[in-house]
């Protein structure tokens, strides 16, 4: 029964390899304002975060977060938009951070990349 479900799942869009990733990250929401955050998870498409406020679906935004590759402190920036944004008890609002790939296309290498690193 569980596979079956599985199977079903499988075709739909959101139905993606996730990792967890935790990290602190600044989202630039329109130019107008600086939300500070903590990644939750990564996919090869968006990103989930955990805010403490709610923000606006559909509002574009940069999300920036530092990681640390050959023991160096290398700084991500990624162009997106809030997909979705979901008030999750006590701990804030969890969004998804849907990366746009059509703007940049460096922004998908950097996000594979950054996959990658997760093994």
């Amino acid at each position: 029964m569980a596979s079956s479900r599985l199977a079903l799942l499988s075709g739909f869009p959101f139905a993606q390899e996730r990792k967890i990733f935790r990290r602190r990250a600044i989202l630039h929401i329109d130019a107008c304002c600086t939300v500070d955050g903590r990644t939750v998870d990564v996919s090869y498409r968006d990103i989930n975060l955990i805010v403490d406020r709610p923000l606006e679906i559909g509002a574009a935004t940069d999300l920036r977060f530092n990681i640390t590759v050959d023991q160096k402190t290398v700084l991500l920036a990624f162009n997106g938009r809030i997909a979705s944004c979901i008030l999750v008890g006590m701990n804030g609002y969890r969004i998804r951070f849907e990366i746009d790939t059509t703007r940049d296309h460096a922004c998908s290498t950097r996000l594979a990349g950054l996959m990658d690193r997760l093994r």
